[in-house]
Formats: structure tokens, C-alpha cells, sequence
């Protein structure tokens, strides 16, 4: 392949790219653990500053109690923490396992998942390699310097793991589309199940993404077996991780599940956003009517939602969730679904810092309006007037990189629609699980896509500075 030409957007092919990439990625590596261990270090030493946020003792009481009773996979635990309904298991597996040999130490953790976030960034840049030479170093170096992946990988939290998990069935995947291997479809298999077992927004992709290699296998060369054993290997090792947890929930309660979350999305996340009677009040407020409701409709039917088990309870709250969306309209629907979307891939990052967070004590959460513009107006008057202009200059950044966002896909869809078609599926199914719940932190599983989309649009813009467009066909 000529390697100008395989260095362009516009090039005929785009699997298999040749590039001398080792030391790209080697740089890609170092330099984010370099910004990393540099954030986690600077958090250490700081007073004030912290590793924790709202959920991280969550995670921390799940091993807890598994430490206490010595089973990792008890369904029923004392004091009411159903962890199978609310967090699945395998980031504070992690923390177990991190506490076994240091201690209880926030900043091991913070440091591990500074590692981890590192190689997603080489797994990033590595992907983007296969448009072109530039555009994987332009992606790594956005990973690099991402403030949603670095400020995510300095908390508590198991983001950051699910967006390594993710990325390492992402990349295998490209993989096995370039070489039809075996392993590659196991290793891909491997990464989303263990994607699936750290947060289950992505269990109904999982059928999909097993159609997807049962297509890139028929098509893929070599003997028929080789290519059905692969679709067959991807369907297993995608399966294994989640075979312990489904297995304990049937043992416990007859039924095989990873998580029920949907009846809380909906009770607690979506309802309040956009159902009409709630959709202006601060969200805490709109939430807790919501369960009030649902409890109050319960004790009419004559069912105690104390007395019932976690899944029974569970499925009772989705379906008075999924009745009471019928009531809204569906333009509000559409207009809460929408607005989210775009507030999740827009939001600047560094407002979910805990440092930022900190200098306006109040949630937003807490705040009143009738529309989300009032909402934010009113944030803004009573916030600090540092948080303020962080705020505006991170605007700024935030609406530079959304432009950016946008002719870069404008362009892949001219030179790569179906690459383009694969990176709009893949965002989008995040951003419609999500609905109307948005928060800079809820862009992570989608910001691979949007650094592939920026350093599309940089690198077109950086050979139109050059006096050179992009050559095509």
C-alpha cells in the first residue's frame, strides 16, 4: 500500500493501514501515565483534595461486606445492600483484590486506573491509526490530555475500567476483522463480557456485537471452520464472565439476571426529567415524589414493596415507570432524550472534577427553573466567581471541541460512511440508554468516538493550513 496515500482519510482502505506505530504508541503510553500519575500525585499531597466521590463508598461497602460473610457472591447480604441490583461485580472484585496487597489505599487505586486509562489511550490511538498515520497520533494525544478520562481515573469509581474493558473488545474486534483469527474474536468476546460484568449499560448491545462477528466471520478468508469456530469462541468467552452472576441470581431467586436497574433509571433518572408534573423541580425533589408515587400506587394494589423480593420489586417499579412514561407526551420524550444526548457530549469535563465541583457547594441538582436554560442561569448567579470563569473558559474549549466533533464526522461520512455509520451506532446506543440523564462523566463510554472524530477534523484542517486537501475517491 503507498504509504502517502494510506496517511489520508480519503485513501481506498482503511483495515490494515500500514504504519510504524510502536513508538507512537510507546509515546501515547508514557505520556498519559505521565498526566495521570501527575493528577493522582497533586490530589495526594493537596489537602482537601480527594479520591472519593458520591458513589466510591458504595464500592468500598460491597467489599466490605463480602469481606465479612466470605462469599463474593452472596445475593442476600445483611443491612439491605442488594450490590446485584445497583453495581455489578467486577470493579469491586478489583478494589478487593487491590486491598489485598496494599491496603486500603484510595491512591493505589487511582494509580492503577491511571494505568489502565493509559493503555486504553494506546488502544484509542491505535484504533485511529487504521484512518490514517496522523490521525492516530492526533487521537492518542487528545486521549492523552482528555480531562473526562483523567479526572475519571484519579476517583473511586469503576468508569474507567468499563472504558478499558470496552476499548480492549473494540480494538480485538478491529483485530479479527483484519485477520479473521481466532483469538482475537476470543479476546473480544473477553472484553465485553467483562465490560458487561463492571456496568450493564452495555448488556443490550451484547447480541448485536455477536451478529457483528457472525458477519465479519462469513466474510472473513481461510477454512469455514476456522471462521464459525471464531463466531463461536466470541459468543463463549463473551459469556464466561457473566456465567457466575447469572448463575447466583437464579440460585437465589429462580431467575437469571446480571442487574436490575432499569425500575431505578426510571423512577429516579428519567421520570423526574421529563414527565410534566416533575420536569421543573430540582431533580432530589422530582425523584423522591416519584418513589413516593410508586410506593403509594403499591400499597393500592396491595403489595408491600418492603415484603417483596429485590427482583420482584425491581420488575414492579419498571412497569409502573414504563405506565407512567406513557403519559408523557412524545415530544417531551423526544425533547428530554435529545437534550441529553447533546448535553453528554457537550458538557465540559472539568466541571465533574471534584476540585471545580468544589467551589460551588450547591448541586445542580437542587436547583428550580422551568426549562434547563432558567436552571442554569440560576446556577450560575449564586455560583463561586472562580467557578464561573473555569466554567465559561471550559464552555469555550468544550464548544471548540464540539465543532470539531462535527466536521470530523461530516467528513468520515464523505470519505468512510460506513466507519462513520459504526461510530454513530456505537454512540449512540450509550446515549440512548442514558436518555435524558446527563453529567460530563456519563460522555466516557463515547469519547473514544468523539477523539476519533476530532483528530479527523484536525488533521483536515492542519493539510488545509498546509495549502494541501485531503486526497480522495
Amino acid at each position: 500500500m503507498d504509504q502517502r496515500n494510506a496517511a489520508q482519510p480519503g485513501s481506498p482502505a482503511w483495515i490494515g493501514a500500514s504504519v510504524d506505530g510502536p513508538r507512537l504508541l510507546l509515546a501515547v503510553f508514557l505520556a498519559a501515565l505521565a498526566v495521570r500519575f501527575s493528577n493522582v500525585l497533586a490530589i495526594a499531597v493537596v489537602d482537601g483534595w480527594t479520591f472519593m466521590i458520591q458513589d466510591s463508598p458504595l464500592y468500598y461497602a460491597i467489599v466490605d461486606d463480602w469481606r465479612a460473610t466470605g462469599r463474593m457472591m452472596r445475593i442476600e447480604p445483611e443491612g439491605g445492600l442488594f450490590w446485584e441490583f445497583e453495581r455489578p461485580p467486577l470493579y469491586p472484585m478489583l478494589l478487593w483484590g487491590l486491598e489485598s496487597l496494599w491496603g486500603r489505599s484510595d491512591m493505589a487505586v487511582a494509580l492503577v486506573q491511571g494505568l489502565l486509562d493509559a493503555a486504553t489511550c494506546v488502544m484509542i490511538a491505535d484504533a485511529a491509526r487504521r484512518l490514517g498515520p496522523r490521525i492516530g497520533a492526533l487521537a492518542g494525544l487528545l486521549a492523552v490530555l482528555s480531562p473526562v478520562m483523567v479526572t475519571t481515573s484519579a476517583v473511586v469509581v469503576g468508569d474507567t475500567l468499563f472504558l478499558f474493558l470496552q476499548m480492549v473488545g473494540v480494538w480485538a474486534l478491529i483485530r479479527f476483522a483484519e485477520t479473521g483469527r481466532p483469538g482475537a474474536a476470543v479476546l473480544a468476546g473477553l472484553g465485553f463480557g467483562l465490560a458487561c460484568a463492571t456496568r450493564v449499560q452495555i448488556q443490550y448491545l451484547l447480541p448485536l456485537l455477536a451478529l457483528l462477528v457472525v458477519v465479519l466471520a462469513v466474510r472473513a478468508e481461510g477454512p469455514r471452520a476456522r471462521r464459525a469456530g471464531a463466531a463461536i469462541l466470541f459468543a463463549l468467552a463473551m459469556a464466561a464472565p457473566l456465567a457466575p452472576i447469572l448463575k447466583a441470581s437464579h440460585d437465589a431467586y429462580g431467575e437469571a439476571f446480571i442487574s436490575r436497574q432499569a425500575g431505578v433509571h426510571i423512577l429516579g433518572w428519567v421520570l423526574p426529567k421529563v414527565h410534566p408534573d416533575t420536569a421543573t423541580l430540582p431533580h432530589d425533589e422530582a425523584s423522591r415524589r416519584w418513589n413516593r408515587r410508586f410506593k403509594d400506587a403499591m400499597v393500592r394494589r396491595g403489595v408491600d414493596p418492603d415484603a417483596v423480593s429485590p427482583p420482584v420489586l425491581q420488575r414492579l417499579r419498571q412497569e409502573y415507570g414504563v405506565s407512567a412514561l406513557t403519559e408523557v407526551p412524545i415530544g417531551a420524550l423526544l425533547l428530554g432524550w435529545s437534550q441529553g444526548a447533546v448535553l453528554n457530549v457537550t458538557l465540559p469535563a472539568i466541571l465533574y472534577d471534584e476540585r471545580v465541583r468544589a467551589l460551588s457547594p450547591q448541586g445542580f441538582s437542587t436547583v428550580e427553573g422551568d426549562s434547563l436554560p432558567e436552571r442554569v442561569a440560576a446556577y450560575v448567579a449564586d455560583a463561586d466567581p472562580t467557578w464561573v470563569a473555569i466554567a465559561v473558559a471550559a464552555a469555550v474549549g468544550a464548544g471548540a471541541m464540539t465543532l470539531l466533533h462535527l466536521l470530523g464526522l461530516g467528513l468520515l461520512l464523505r470519505w468512510r460512511p460506513w466507519i462513520a455509520l459504526l461510530l454513530i451506532l456505537g454512540a449512540g446506543y450509550h446515549l440512548g440508554v442514558l436518555g435524558p440523564v446527563a453529567a460530563a462523566k456519563y460522555r466516557l463510554p463515547v469519547e473514544p468516538v468523539l477523539l476519533v472524530l476530532s483528530a479527523v477534523a484536525i488533521d483536515w484542517l492542519l493539510q488545509r493550513l498546509a495549502g494541501r486537501g485531503p486526497r480522495r475517491r
